[in-house]
């Protein structure tokens, strides 16, 4: 149980790693005075939302698996 634990944050923290590394930095163009300059907005990848749905899953997994250990002591 624990190895399926020790894989399952590894696979965690390499899908966060990946959705950071491909974070867009700011923008080099331009002088930088302007105030009223807009950046344009963000995109919203695949990866924000396969992020989302990892951590749905997992917080699934970690209450039932709470509830089967207090089922057990009970």
């Amino acid at each position: 149980m624990k190895n399926l634990l020790s894989k399952f944050y590894v696979f965690i923290f390499l899908l966060v790693s990946n959705y950071s590394l491909f974070a867009q930095g700011p923008n080099d163009e331009g002088d930088g005075d302007c105030l009223e300059c807009v950046d344009p907005p963000a995109s919203i990848s695949k990866t924000l939302l396969i992020l989302a749905i990892v951590g749905i899953l997992f917080a699934f997994y970690y209450y039932s698996n709470k509830k089967q250990q207090k089922a057990v002591k009970n």
